[in-house]
């Protein structure tokens, strides 16, 4: 079998992003994490925002992780809470 020509290193790179996060010393990832953030999307799925860094869905269950976690029981009028009895209202709406 034979193989075909080698290719010098470096041949094929993609284009570097060039931001204010490019010489941070931190990993790849949360680089990408502050360019969504900067850009308004959601840092783990790229839908907009609607807290500081998530999108409805993953602000649920960020927020019902934190509940769990520090074992609450109480379930306050936040934020999160106001937003997805809005959603279901239109969602409820668009069904009739």
């Amino acid at each position: 079998m034979k193989k075909g020509p080698k290719k010098k290193p470096g041949a094929y790179t993609r284009k570097k992003i060039i931001d204010e996060f490019t010489d941070l010393e931190i990993s790849r990832q949360q680089k990408w994490q502050l360019r969504r953030a900067k850009e308004g999307r959601c840092v783990i799925c790229g839908e907009p925002k609607v807290t500081a860094w998530h999108c409805l869905k993953h602000a649920i269950a960020n927020r019902e992780w934190a509940r769990k976690y520090s074992g609450s029981k109480r379930r306050n009028n936040t934020l999160t809470y106001r937003l997805a009895s809005e959603v279901k209202g239109k969602a409820a709406k668009k069904r009739k």
